[in-house]
């Protein structure tokens, strides 16, 4: 059962983001995130949570260096990310990653389900906690309107990343991970393998699955 955004995406959950453009406004998110965890959701159950992702970068990173485009895609990634009905975003204020460069680099529009603030705009951490939790507040009416529906195979995305190998993987997580990504595959889905390099020694594994022979032979040859 998945929920059909108004793009047209299917979600597998439903939950609100909070995002930092800035490793200082971390303990901010995770304040909120942690209010959530102990109430504030029961009226709300088509809602699976509120959750904070915090990062340690943001400051100090030239403004059209490597580091700062990569940031950026990411984090603009997670506030596009199918999985959030709504995100808030918190910087301190004085950082490189500064949230309305963010907001006008990646095309992001603030609105409803999308706020943006800054502790040293608000007046300081506990008043950036409250205003949080206040701006979320209002959001999740909203977020709890969705509803469940059948949808198909064809639309599930599946993301693959290696969480630490040990002596079990080889004989259990990583053959039953990929018999799911060939069913999901089969059925019209998206298997994404995001750790290539440890396709070393298996690459004809993904080149008989390839869906010619050209896409195939890509997995032998260097970028």
């Amino acid at each position: 059962m998945g929920i059909k955004r108004a793009d047209g995406r299917v979600a597998t959950r439903n939950f609100i983001g909070i995002l930092t453009s800035v490793n200082c406004s971390a303990t901010v998110a995770r304040a909120i995130e942690d209010h959530y965890k102990k109430h504030g959701l029961e009226n709300y159950p088509n809602v699976d949570g509120v959750v904070a992702l915090p990062q340690s970068f943001g400051c100090a990173i030239g403004f059209d260096s490597e580091a700062m485009v990569v940031m950026r895609r990411t984090l603009s990634g997670y506030a596009r990310h199918v999985n959030f009905a709504g995100v808030v975003i918190i910087g301190l204020g004085c950082e490189s990653n500064q949230i309305k460069d963010l907001i006008q680099v990646e095309n992001l529009t603030e609105g409803k389900m999308l706020h943006t603030m800054t502790i040293q705009e608000t007046g300081g951490t506990q008043k950036t906690i409250n205003k949080g939790i206040e701006v979320i507040d209002g959001m999740l009416a909203e977020a709890n309107q969705v509803k469940r529906e059948e949808v198909p195979v064809s639309e599930i995305i599946l993301a693959l990343e290696c969480g630490g190998s040990d002596s079990y993987s080889g004989i259990s997580a990583n053959p039953v991970l990929g018999y799911a990504a060939d069913k999901i595959v089969q059925q019209g889905g998206t298997a994404i393998l995001s750790e290539t390099s440890e396709i070393y020694g298996a690459e004809h594994l993904l080149t008989r699955r390839a869906v010619t022979p050209e896409v195939g032979k890509k997995t032998h040859q260097p970028d």
